[in-house]
């Protein structure tokens, strides 16, 4: 019984003084990268992505192996913006002439120190999960660093 007790007091004394949760949209994730970018002497990675997204999982794998992470960390601010289920953050694809709905995802964008956008007429859909390789990662990387 003391035990219950004790529980209850804890649970209400936290809620009475819940710290507030500030949320941060990706704009502004993404406002504060682009002003880390000149500093920092690298580029922008904006993936637009999902966790439901098989590719996107592989194409976040291969960023991840020891050689591409690197080349990744070295060279790059990596921006990963969840799309949900085509529900969110669709706008802001748009903003840089990105339609999610028709080119699908993991779709990149890559940007310099000046904001400008280094793969404007490509559409960077990243091969499915079936085709895609560390080694295409790689040289994705590379062509851009």
């Amino acid at each position: 019984m003391k035990k219950i007790l004790f529980l209850i007091f804890i649970f209400l004394f936290c809620k009475e003084n819940e710290i507030p949760i500030q949320r941060i949209s990706e704009k502004e994730i993404l406002q504060k990268n682009f002003l880390d970018l000149k500093t920092a002497n690298k580029k922008l990675i904006l993936v637009f992505g999902a966790n439901w997204c098989v590719d996107c999982r592989e194409f976040d794998k291969y960023f991840n192996e020891k050689e591409n992470l690197e080349i990744l960390n070295k060279n790059f601010i990596l921006q990963k913006v969840d799309i949900g289920n085509f529900e969110k953050n669709l706008d802001l694809a748009k903003e840089f002439g990105k339609n999610l709905e028709e080119t699908g995802i993991p779709n990149v964008i890559v940007f310099n120190s000046n904001k400008q956008i280094l793969n404007p007429n490509k559409t960077e859909k990243i091969y499915s999960a079936k085709l895609i390789t560390s080694q295409l990662v790689k040289e994705f990387l590379l062509r851009y660093k």
